[in-house]
């Protein structure tokens, strides 16, 4: 069994706390909001489907908020709001 961090989430149907773990970077079990988490952290976890505990809802973490946002090009045509 290794160390690991966790990060928690706020579920976007009923604001239960959702809690994910990491072992990426340090790994020195820390807690992160989801708002301040470290870049390792953060792409280990993009991608990860988490459940909340309370409304049984599933949800992905497509975006972590991180220090710095990647930024990409697109086709003018393409963009949509």
């Amino acid at each position: 069994m290794g160390l690991y961090d966790t990060v928690h989430f706020t579920c976007p149907n009923c604001t239960a706390t959702i809690a994910e773990q990491s072992k990426a970077g340090e790994a020195c079990m820390k807690d992160y909001s989801s708002a301040e988490v470290p870049k390792d952290i953060a792409k280990s976890l993009k991608g990860t489907s988490v459940w909340c505990p309370d409304c049984e809802k599933e949800f992905v973490i497509v975006k972590v908020r991180t220090k710095l946002v990647p930024l990409k090009l697109i086709n003018k045509d393409d963009y949509h709001e």
